[in-house]
């Protein structure tokens, strides 16, 4: 899945394709387990998949924290301030 196909899907439909792909997932480790599959580095892909849909669906929400923090203090928050262990 290309970033410009995940940029234009909705927040839900991002959810969604999260739990399709997870249990797609699954899916292959099972049959993979079960007898060699025909293409293994499908497994590699769906993972990667799934994970460059939940860095869209954090950024999303770290977006809208960000929009509530600066309407609600006035202040404009520096890029990394969401990170663990950042330093102020």
């Amino acid at each position: 899945m290309k970033n410009s196909e995940i940029l234009e899907l909705t927040t839900e439909e991002l959810t969604a394709r999260i739990g399709e792909e997870r249990a797609n997932l699954t899916k292959l480790k099972f049959a993979h387990a079960v007898s060699a599959i025909e293409n293994p580095t499908r497994i590699s892909k769906v993972r990667k998949d799934i994970a460059r849909l939940n860095t869209e669906l954090t950024m999303r929400l770290l977006l809208k924290v960000n929009k509530f923090f600066k309407h609600r203090n006035g202040k404009k928050f520096k890029k990394n301030t969401y990170r663990p262990g950042s330093q102020q």
